[in-house]
């Protein structure tokens, strides 16, 4: 299983109630049973000891909780699933992501966690790709709002600041904003956008850089559009490739 990353929540569907583990198990007892008293220590009997904090939830409570986690606190969530073996039955030993979501992409969880619940604001999501032409910092950006079914893009020129950046992701309502991933944190640049973001709330996901290459962007965008709208798709490869 991957690391833990800052800002992700991990449940695990248990048939018919969710569990969770370690800083998962702390939060969900803090902020949903408001007690220490709900959990369990896995490998021993108390946490000093090296016991991992473990807590089951209803289905009902972890909807709830789901549901604030990804609309007010703004953060990541995985649902784990067992893997099914040859015979049918679910492996509880052998698990696999069965659904992700964030802010900004809820289209995997809609059904499980909104059935019944108006959404709080859309989740719009904007990709921001930042490269330097003669001298100039230009800004090539591409939002999706899923609800609007609206997906945009735009290119401009910014300043250090980013003070245009600033004013597209307040303007918009952007819930999550992806950029290029920078492991060592030397681009200055990429540095200044996370921490934009951030003071914005909006939530940040790092994508290889690879990711936003133009290479399938026309096909990737007949996909998304139907073939009614033909002068659309034109001008939208137009301005991914230059």
């Amino acid at each position: 299983m991957p690391p833990r990353s800052e800002g992700l929540v991990r449940l695990f569907d248990r048939d018919g109630y969710y569990s969770a583990h370690g800083p998962d198990a702390l939060l969900i007892a803090d902020q949903v049973f408001k007690t220490h008293n709900v959990l369990k220590y896995l490998g021993s009997s108390r946490a000093k000891d090296g016991g991992l904090p473990s807590v089951s939830v209803s289905m009902t409570l972890a909807k709830a909780f789901l549901r604030d986690c990804l609309t007010a606190r703004q953060m990541r969530v995985e649902i784990w699933e067992p893997e099914t073996g040859s015979t049918g039955k679910r492996n509880h030993t052998r698990w696999k992501i069965g659904k992700t979501a964030s802010p900004g992409n809820l289209s995997q969880v809609e059904d499980l966690l909104f059935a019944h619940e108006d959404l709080l604001a859309n989740a719009v999501s904007m990709a921001i790709k930042i490269q330097l032409k003669e001298g100039q910092r230009i800004v090539g950006a591409a939002f999706v709002d899923v609800q609007e079914k609206t997906i945009g893009v735009s290119q401009y020129e910014d300043d250090d600041n980013f003070s245009n950046t600033e004013s597209l992701l307040i303007q918009l309502g952007i819930k999550e904003c992806i950029v290029q991933e920078d492991e060592k944190r030397k681009n200055n640049d990429l540095t200044k956008l996370r921490t934009l973001a951030e003071r914005c709330g909006v939530i940040v996901t790092e994508q290889k850089s690879k990711s936003f290459e133009a290479g399938s962007v026309e096909q990737d965008m007949a996909r998304l559009l139907d073939e009614t709208h033909p002068a659309t798709l034109r001008e939208l490869y137009g301005m991914c490739i230059n």
